[in-house]
């Protein structure tokens, strides 16, 4: 298979022929990964002191109109907002996000800052809420995604998102000086703090990002002085099979690369690595990876992203010792929805916000969606479905051991 590139090794399928593949494996991950920097860069992402409206959207998201002339009530003695303008913020309006802060101000070395990444924090976009809004789910979200450049490196990244109030100027301008707002009409806006990484050390940078989401909440400030980032900025990848430590913020934190013959090879931890079996039963999770092996289209679906770079990781981790090289984005931005379209072989992940942006989707790409543990597909995909049985059965039989149920046994149990 051409696109499917496998590792250097013998290639004669034997023991030893596996066994060099492996170690070629683990030789090119040393190469990527060990002696580079854990942290590449320190992102503060969001909203800037101008709100800008999602250009696909720009059309119903128009600042509320100002209120009608109208006469001042006697017994008012301000005046009162409109009902249009009580309607500001939407659910349904996004606003660009854009880069706060980074460190280091200068490119790394071999790895130029990504200015997109914002887009992959907020693949829907910012949403903002009022007061009782943000009340009722007060609690940070912790994201994932990988970033592919030109150069086909790609670069991890782990961001937590939360609510904060917006400048009281920003929201001024954009809805215009003809509407007054009272105290208890306080607007919040999503923020993110991101760090980016040549290893995918999502364990790792989940803990980093944990522990600079308390710096920025004890400290009350959304963007950390560099001095108290500088720990995770200097720490540097160690090698296959060593741990990866520092000391951030107080705290001593540390996480293992995998041994050089380890299977699989992933920084991420036991339970992210098999949250897709958690989604999916076995009989899915066999077909989605029969699909990913003849080359399909694969567009995975999830309310949640972190979920959607697990799943995809785990995939692209269950080829080896092949290499998926074609065009993959676990976490598809809005803005690229385009993609979906692209006559090629793919391994896409969107939340559902994000297919209802572009248009309908070609009959041949496969929508795996993960919250419901459903694959949907077409005759013509189905038919490369078809494993020799007797292997497909073994297959089936031990990856259920840890799958979630299919939905007919668990029918089944509750019934009993």
């Amino acid at each position: 298979v051409p696109s499917l590139a496998c590792p250097t090794g013998t290639g004669d399928g034997s023991l030893q022929g596996r066994g060099e593949a492996e170690r070629g494996e683990g030789r090119s991950m040393a190469d990527e990964w060990v002696g580079r920097h854990l942290v590449e860069y320190y992102v503060v992402a969001g909203v800037g002191a101008r709100l800008v409206p999602m250009r696909a959207q720009h059309e119903r998201m128009q600042p509320p109109a100002p209120p009608p002339r109208a006469s001042r009530p006697a017994s008012a003695g301000t005046r009162r907002p409109s009902a249009e303008s009580r309607e500001f913020p939407r659910r349904d309006d996004r606003f660009e996000p854009t880069v706060l802060t980074r460190y280091p101000l200068e490119d790394r070395a071999g790895t130029p800052f990504p200015g997109d990444c914002p887009e992959f924090c907020f693949p829907d976009g910012v949403r903002l809420e009022t007061l009782s809004q943000h009340q009722q789910d007060p609690m940070p979200v912790t994201n994932s995604f990988v970033l592919t450049t030109a150069d086909r490196t790609r670069i991890y990244g782990v961001c937590i998102v939360w609510m904060d109030a917006l400048d009281a100027d920003a929201v001024r301008r954009f809805v215009g000086e003809a509407v007054e707002r009272a105290p208890e009409a306080e607007v919040y806006g999503q923020y993110a703090v991101c760090l980016l990484s040549r290893a995918p050390a999502f364990e790792m940078l989940s803990l980093c990002c944990r522990t600079l989401y308390r710096m920025h909440l004890t400290q009350g400030v959304r963007t950390l002085e560099r001095r108290f980032v500088a720990p995770a900025l200097d720490a540097r990848v160690a090698g296959l099979g060593f741990m990866t430590s520092l000391t951030l913020g107080g705290q001593h934190l540390q996480a293992s690369s995998p041994a050089l013959l380890d299977l699989p090879y992933s920084m991420a931890s036991a339970g992210d690595w098999l949250l897709v079996t958690k989604c999916l039963d076995a009989h899915n999770l066999v077909a989605v990876w029969a699909l990913l092996l003849a080359e399909h289209k694969l567009l995975l679906l999830s309310r949640h992203t972190h979920v959607l770079t697990m799943a995809c990781e785990t995939l692209i981790a269950l080829l080896f010792p092949f290499k998926f090289e074609h065009v993959y984005i676990p976490v598809l931005p809005s803005r690229l929805a385009s993609y979906l379209q692209a006559p090629v072989p793919f391994l896409v992940g969107a939340t559902p916000d994000v297919v209802t942006a572009t248009d309908d989707l070609p009959s041949d790409v496969v929508q795996v969606h993960l919250d419901e543990n459903r694959v949907v597909l077409d005759a013509a995909a189905y038919e490369k479905l078809r494993l020799p049985p007797r292997a497909r059965r073994k297959l089936i039989r031990k990856v259920s051991r840890v799958c979630r149920p299919p939905p007919d046994s668990a029918s089944a149990a509750a019934a009993v």
